[in-house]
């Protein structure tokens, strides 16, 4: 994070802060707590030049750390990854647990398998199983039967309609696919939708 150019409202440059004048111009403050953060000031100021930012501009400069790729990213690409090895060519168990005709298609529910890395059935105030792993990467818990739904052109011959999955937002819920898929039906393609988590949403 960096300021510079900052005018008061006469338009005259404000004069950086004398704690911060000490590190962009180099000045050794014989204080032991400033002297410490040296280091790190200098790496900031070399990020900010990469990126066309004078260190003489600067009125203030800062870092601060969100989140690194790895926190972001890490437990989630194992999961998918492990899930999808562990499933290899075949296609996860699934049940029909009920179909009808609506308009032009027709309108499949039921279930399939999907791994779960959660502690307990994966419900409300349970967390990633990792405890077991020294790196805290989430181990396999088991399976459990995430919802679907699915509308199927009725006129379609088995195996020629084509796939189309429908990913609805946070507030949404997997049965807005219906009304998509009726229309879709009409130009022979099959859309399916699932629930955010087992406990969520339909």
């Amino acid at each position: 994070m960096a300021l510079r150019a900052l005018v008061d409202d006469t338009g005259a440059p404000i004069e950086a802060p004398d704690a911060f004048r000490a590190f962009r111009d180099a000045l050794d403050t014989g204080i032991p707590e400033v002297e410490a953060r040296r280091d790190a000031m200098e790496q900031v100021f070399a990020d900010l030049g990469g990126a066309g930012v004078a260190r003489d501009d600067l009125y203030l400069a800062w870092d601060f750390t969100v989140a690194s790729e790895q926190s972001l990213s890490e437990r989630l690409l194992h999961m998918r990854d492990d899930a999808f090895g562990a499933l290899g060519d075949d296609p996860p168990g699934f049940q029909v647990t009920e179909s009808s005709e609506v308009g032009a298609a027709r309108v499949v529910r039921g279930t399939y398998d999907v791994s779960l890395y959660m502690t307990g059935t994966g419900g409300p105030g349970e967390t990633l199983n990792n405890d077991e792993d020294p790196n805290g990467t989430p181990t396999v818990n088991g399976t459990y039967p995430a919802k679907f739904v699915c509308t199927v052109p009725i006129t379609a011959e088995p195996g020629t309609a084509r796939a189309a999955r429908y990913g609805h937002g946070l507030l949404g819920t997997a049965d807005q696919v219906i009304d998509i898929g009726l229309i879709a039906a009409t130009v022979n393609v099959s859309f399916c939708a699932t629930r955010l988590h087992r406990h969520g949403r339909r």
